[in-house]
């Protein structure tokens, strides 16, 4: 009987979940080396070795997910990017047979095309001089991204168009400000909606409320459960603390500080949000990737808050507890 892989993962699977490949007919063989390889640099992931079966199971997601490092994009205007370290095209090699290549994700569950990879509504609030993130995962074709801007007058234009050959994760990312420099009156516009049109058919429509500017806010983005990064604004900077850590000493000439290190640490507060919004603000909490935006930078930060109330029988203001990821370490002496 002849090598052969029986069954494998679906494509667009997560690489969190297992992603089993089953080969059959490996009874006569001494022993088979089974390869895991990324399809699009041809790089040996790993290898298992199994002797005497008829028929192997092997999950291949250890090593997928070491290849995964997502992070989020910085705009530049508004642009289509093909982000790296959100997904992984692979495929397993058993000898001269190879599997069919397929696309894992840092999602955590299966996605599909076109899906918006995002738990946010897809009708948001948006200020000038902020930026945002449509990701999707497309097949081969033209994408085409349109924006619609509603103020005196509307106003239509053709932000970015792509042309990709393999199916991959696609992102549309976009400043406000530049965005806005589109308009005749930008001053005006008070609303906009994004269009995502795959091969001439519109896959996805978000709309944006421009709202106003709030100078004593924070923004942050953070990896959600579908593998790519949502958006919001925290409107009230509540608090601002440097905390100090010291490693003390006492000798026969008194105290001394060994080392010293200050974190930063913020409160922050957004208006009442509906349960649905409160569902996605409940996943920054959990997220293991979470950025403060500032100056079109990202800055890694800790979610200290351990609970977001999502529902109640009054009014709850979200309340967010975060400190800066890097400490700032003084001198030692």
């Amino acid at each position: 009987m002849s090598i052969n892989i029986k069954t494998a993962p679906e494509n667009y699977s997560s690489a969190f979940t297992p992603c089993l490949y089953s080969i059959a007919g490996t009874q006569d063989s001494a022993f088979i080396d089974i390869e895991t390889i990324e399809s699009d640099s041809n790089t040996v992931l790993g290898v298992k070795r199994f002797a005497g079966a008829e028929e192997v199971v092997i999950n291949t997601s250890n090593y997928l997910r070491r290849r995964l490092n997502p992070q989020p994009v910085t705009p530049a205007s508004c642009r289509f990017v093909l982000p790296e370290g959100r997904s992984i095209r692979a495929h397993i090699r058993v000898g001269a047979i190879e599997s069919e290549q397929k696309i894992f994700t840092a999602a955590m569950t299966k996605t599909t095309p076109y899906q918006l990879l995002s738990s946010r509504s897809a009708e948001r609030t948006i200020r000038s001089g902020e930026d945002d993130e449509l990701a999707f995962l497309a097949e081969e074709g033209e994408l085409i991204a349109e924006i619609a801007m509603q103020g005196t007058t509307v106003e239509t234009f053709t932000a970015d168009q792509l042309t990709i050959n393999t199916p991959r994760m696609v992102v549309f990312t976009f400043d406000t400000a530049s965005l806005l420099a589109h308009s005749q009156e930008p001053d005006s516009v008070e609303s906009f909606e994004i269009s995502i049109l795959a091969n001439g058919t519109k896959r996805m429509v978000v709309k944006y409320r421009i709202g106003k500017a709030a100078t004593n806010s924070v923004r942050l983005c953070w990896l959600n459960t579908s593998g790519a990064f949502d958006y919001h604004t925290f409107t009230v900077l509540h608090s601002r603390e440097s905390r100090i850590s010291k490693g003390r000493m006492i000798s026969q000439s008194g105290h001394r500080t060994l080392h010293s290190a200050a974190e930063e640490h913020l409160t922050i507060l957004c208006k009442p949000m509906a349960e649905k919004e409160m569902e996605s603000l409940a996943e920054l909490a959990g997220s293991p990737k979470v950025f403060i935006c500032r100056n079109k930078s990202y800055l890694l930060a800790d979610i200290t808050t351990d609970k977001i109330t999502l529902s109640s029988q009054q009014l709850t203001t979200p309340k967010v507890e975060l400190r800066i990821a890097k400490p700032k370490n003084h001198q030692q002496f």
